[in-house]
């Protein structure tokens, strides 16, 4: 599993994080999808950058 930091370029406080396993996805996850969808909608023209965070192995 390899777990990742999403944040907004544009917006210092705006970070999220995901992972890359569906079966891992803890509710935390599926929140921060939530709210970065949202922020892509409000705000459409932000970049994001995306940094790993962790790898763990089965």
């Amino acid at each position: 599993m390899t777990n990742f930091q999403i944040e907004c370029k544009n917006h210092s406080n705006s970070v999220f994080f995901v992972s890359n396993e569906l079966d891992d996805w803890k509710m935390e996850h599926h929140q921060d999808v939530l709210k970065l969808e949202e922020h892509t909608k409000k705000y459409p023209k932000c970049s994001f950058l995306a940094t790993k965070i962790g790898v763990t192995f089965s």
